[in-house]
């Protein structure tokens, strides 16, 4: 148990006093509050976090999500995404906080430089359910209607120098990942005749992507970074935000899902982001956004799944939506 954690606080590595002690400073909580207890945070991120629970001076109880990580962080800053802790906090701070959308609320974030740590500190949403493990058959929808929402809102704040920390998707971004695919399937000996071909055509599409209206994406929205709760529909995650074709969230959203779920989201998003304006070229942006997102599942390989046999099932993916999509 750490030096400045209460009696009854789990053994943790967060600084709890110091950390309840800069809430209080800052007028994040009131005065007089006290700390509870830390958990274990069951979800699983790119970077260490648990949930500090609190008590107020009336009685109410705040359970937050502090996510940490060292400053030095890079994660895959290489590839142009996964900013880390210190880059999802502007995002909190600088966009979603300014916008009328459904988000969790934003304590702020804390440089404890005895650990070198950064600590992002948000509402922990209780009784929430990832998208996918809802009930609820119009879930999906809703998630896409949220999605499409925030790209409309975002799009015009894009001018706004407090947005200029955001990564903006490039033509070598790109290209980056269906250039590693094409390696990582060549150093495994992979029977992919039809992988350059592809690759080839992807490069032509990323014109459409580019040229796409462009706006804040989520950057990975896929079913398990977008909570559910009481009906509203909070994602969460934020540090791959970007610059870049809004279709790439959608697309993210709804991989592997039914022709029929992906039409009906589709519609969705269309009607949130444009109502009835969309442009003539949506439905050939998405499938360059299905492509660039089987492709950048793959170009992570080295990161997280070399090792557990996924790259066979992934590229059989690949090749089974590039046929249904007459690409190859």
């Amino acid at each position: 148990m750490p030096s400045d954690s209460p009696s009854g606080v789990l053994s943790s590595a967060l600084p709890v006093r110091w950390l309840l002690q800069r809430l209080i400073s800052e007028g994040r909580v009131p005065q007089g509050t006290l700390p509870i207890s830390v958990e274990e945070n069951v979800y699983s991120s790119t970077h260490s976090s648990e949930i500090l629970i609190l008590q107020t001076p009336e009685n109410r109880t705040l359970r937050l999500l502090c996510k940490h990580a060292a400053p030095s962080d890079d994660a895959l800053k290489a590839q142009g995404h996964r900013g880390g802790v210190s880059y999802e906090a502007e995002v909190y701070r600088n966009l979603l906080s300014h916008l009328p959308i459904s988000a969790p609320v934003f304590f702020g974030t804390f440089h404890h430089a005895t650990q070198n740590e950064c600590y992002l500190v948000m509402e922990q949403l209780d009784d929430a359910f990832r998208v996918h493990n809802w009930d609820d058959p119009e879930a999906m929808l809703r998630a896409a209607h949220w999605v499409g929402r925030l790209h409309a809102l975002a799009e015009p704040k894009l001018a706004d120098p407090e947005l200029n920390f955001l990564y903006a998707y490039d033509r070598e971004y790109y290209l980056g990942w269906s250039r590693r695919t094409l390696e990582y399937s060549r150093s495994r000996g992979a029977d992919a005749s039809w992988l350059p071909p592809l690759c080839h055509r992807y490069a032509a599409l990323v014109d459409l992507l580019l040229s796409a209206g462009q706006t804040v994406i989520h950057g990975e929205y896929y079913p398990k970074n977008v909570l559910v709760r009481d009906g509203r529909v909070y994602p969460v995650d934020w540090e791959s935000a970007a610059v870049a074709a809004g279709e790439i969230d959608l697309a993210s959203l709804t991989q592997g899902w039914s022709p029929g779920v992906i039409h009906r989201c589709a519609e969705a998003y269309r009607l949130a982001r444009w109502a009835d304006h969309s442009p003539s070229t949506f439905a050939e942006t998405l499938t360059a956004s299905q492509l660039y997102w089987h492709l950048r599942w793959i170009g992570d390989m080295p990161y997280w799944s070399q090792a557990n046999g996924m790259f066979a099932a992934l590229l059989d993916e690949l090749r089974q939506f590039a046929e249904q999509a007459l690409l190859i």
